[in-house]
């Protein structure tokens, strides 16, 4: 900014200077103004952006979620999914049908009280509570085991755990199929009689 005087050889009076000083920190203002408001601007379309790719990642994951759910409320198979403290965060439809219980009742919690929960299924409770552990300690390994139900409807279900990879920081899960056996079991029994 050039500040002149119209009349030569004519001193800038000390009004002048004044008026000169405040005309200089108003444009230093309006610049400063400027450039916030720009970065402001800026600011706000890359908040904008992120909603939107937000938003477009929840609609994915949403769509995921619903697929994983038409797939495994599918399934003949009982699905459960264990966290690695232990505790149930998953079970479909039909592991709740094939354990006599209500999937929201499973859900949350530890495997120590949902075997508790379950317990009296079992032809064998302590048996069963012994394989369960045992699987529980060799994950790694895939294990499988029998156990015989208990009850009117007795009958034979294969248990089938495997470990889930994910997110380390989660820590390991477990899935875990459980799976009505009863037919294969009888006629492998009816062959080998």
């Amino acid at each position: 900014i050039s500040f002149v005087q119209s009349v030569s050889g004519r001193g800038f009076a000390p009004d002048d200077l004044s008026l000169a000083e405040d005309l200089a920190r108003r444009c230093a203002q309006a610049i400063d103004n400027a450039r916030l408001y720009q970065a402001a601007q800026h600011e706000i379309a890359e908040r904008t952006r992120m909603e939107v790719e937000r938003a477009r990642l929840l609609q994915q994951i949403e769509r995921e979620r619903a697929t994983i759910a038409g797939v495994t409320g599918s399934m003949s198979d009982g699905l459960l999914l264990l966290d690695a403290e232990g505790r149930t965060i998953y079970c479909n439809a039909q592991a709740g049908e094939l354990c006599g219980l209500e999937p929201g009742l499973i859900v949350g919690q530890a495997s120590r009280a949902a075997f508790s929960r379950t317990r009296r299924m079992y032809a064998d409770p302590d048996a069963a509570e012994l394989l369960w552990r045992d699987a529980l300690s060799r994950i790694e390994h895939r294990p499988r085991f029998d156990v015989l139900l208990a009850g009117p409807n007795a009958r034979r279900m294969q248990v089938r755990l495997f470990p889930v990879p994910g997110d380390p920081s989660c820590g390991g899960q477990i899935g875990v199929l459980l799976q009505d056996v009863t037919a294969e079991r009888e006629l492998q029994s009816a062959r080998n009689d």
